[in-house]
């Protein structure tokens, strides 16, 4: 997170003064490992458990946490658009093309890079501002 952080406050601080705008994503569960679970298959792959809603691990950093008015959504899988309301509230933005960082290239970056695309806009993903490909699963 420390390479990442000052590339994506640059971004925010001129996403800011454009008024572009700026929508945040993280991943949190209700109930992660219970008869109710909202993890669907993801709890098999990644270790959910740590991703409980209102926890220190899904939460956003400080360092470019949002401010008043900006979006957050709570999405459930890798991609910020796969379940979400995201593209319908971009294209309400008049958004065509989106600037995507993140934590996990091969994760959420490159499934939400995807489904960008798959939503009929123009991605960008800014090379500084995303994690290095994680190396493992469990």
């Amino acid at each position: 997170m420390d390479v990442i952080i000052p590339t994506n406050q640059a971004l925010l601080k001129a996403a800011r003064a454009k008024r572009i705008p700026v929508v945040y994503t993280t991943t949190s569960y209700q109930d992660p490992k219970g008869p109710q679970s909202d993890t669907g298959l993801w709890n098999l792959k990644i270790p959910v458990e740590n991703l409980l809603e209102g926890s220190d691990e899904a939460a956003i950093d400080d360092r470019i946490a949002p401010q008043e008015g900006e979006m957050v959504i709570v999405k459930k899988s890798a991609s910020a658009f796969y379940g979400t309301n995201l593209a319908g509230y971009l294209q309400a933005q008049r958004v065509d093309t989106v600037i995507l960082t993140g934590v996990t290239m091969a994760g959420c970056v490159r499934h939400s890079t995807e489904d960008a695309i798959a939503s009929g806009f123009r991605p960008i993903v800014v090379r500084e501002g995303v994690g290095k490909p994680i190396t493992s699963i469990r």
